[in-house]
């Protein structure tokens, strides 16, 4: 029984329509073509008064978003309990797809030592383009406001506050208000942001993501690798689809390949001896992979119009 995002800060107050009226046909998901919605799995789970899921809490998509195993969330705790004895009580194995709990990943393991913790890590460009299309081409700003919002819910973080300063992030301004607000803060923000800023917020996420991800998880993947070879991994043999290409973003002047370096360099300096000496080299070969599909997409020379030319 797969839970997609359990996470999410919607489930505490979606009902039973809303649960039933979001799927990969409803938004420019890119997920296939089931018509199936995300969160069937949680309607049995609906408040007595059909609004929100037991147990689920706002705060849990944003805040305490760094977690290690000795931390407590009693509350957590207890929400990710209730989810998998559901699944149990139909026989079923319980399964979270979740893209909110890397940094807690030494939390989960520690909660629920008894199931398999995958991580599935793509490099840094590759989630920064997809925000990016995410945006220009259907409007979407979440995923390029998300990692801004991350980082201001956690400001009590030492890697968070010691990020934020070196890359002089924005961040702070908007705590006092209500999430609602602060998410729509954010999304108008991304508009006026350089994508220097943008790039340099969500790099912050991704390594402070990454770096609790793999030193908890008991299996590792590569995000960007074929998904043939992703599925053979996982054990799957039917059912994966290749994934769709990506509109490249703009040619921005503040992003050129020594820019892009100079951040990935700066990040990994600023956390310094804290970054697990084994995982450097694998850090650096995901962020060389970083730049150089960068490198295409940003620098190489425009294709050439013939028909124009002719």
């Amino acid at each position: 029984m797969a839970f997609y995002e359990p996470l999410h800060e919607a489930l505490p107050r979606m009902n039973l329509d809303e649960m039933r009226g979001v799927s990969p046909l409803t938004w420019q998901s890119r997920h296939g073509t089931t018509p199936a919605p995300y969160f069937t799995e949680y309607e049995p789970l609906l408040r007595p008064s059909g609004a929100g899921v037991q147990l689920a809490e706002q705060r849990f998509a944003f805040h305490n978003f760094f977690m290690s195993a000795t931390a407590r969330d009693d509350a957590l705790s207890a929400y990710f309990a209730l989810l998998a004895t559901q699944a149990h009580r139909h026989g079923k194995i319980p399964v979270f797809k979740c893209t909110r709990s890397q940094g807690r990943l030494p939390w989960f393991r520690a909660q629920f030592p008894q199931m398999r913790h995958i991580a599935l890590i793509r490099q840094p460009w590759t989630q920064f383009r997809s925000a990016w299309r995410c945006h220009a081409q259907d409007g979407n700003k979440y995923f390029l406001a998300a990692p801004f919002l991350v980082l201001e819910s956690n400001p009590a973080h030492p890697d968070v506050s010691a990020l934020a300063r070196r890359f002089g992030l924005p961040l702070g301004w908007g705590r006092a208000l209500p999430l609602a607000a602060r998410l729509k803060a954010w999304k108008l923000a991304v508009t006026l942001l350089d994508a220097g800023t943008l790039y340099k917020a969500h790099v912050s996420l991704w390594l402070l993501n990454t770096l609790a991800a793999c030193g908890a998880a008991d299996t590792v993947l590569d995000g960007d690798a074929p998904p043939a070879e992703l599925a053979r991994a996982c054990g799957i043999t039917r059912g994966w689809s290749v994934r769709p290409a990506f509109t490249p973003p703009p040619r921005w002047p503040e992003l050129t390949p020594q820019a892009l370096r100079f951040i990935h360099e700066s990040a990994l300096q600023t956390l310094g001896s804290r970054i697990n000496p084994a995982l450097r080299p694998k850090l650096h070969a995901w962020l060389s992979e970083a730049e150089e599909v960068a490198a295409r997409d940003l620098f190489a020379p425009a294709p050439t119009n013939r028909m124009l030319e002719a």
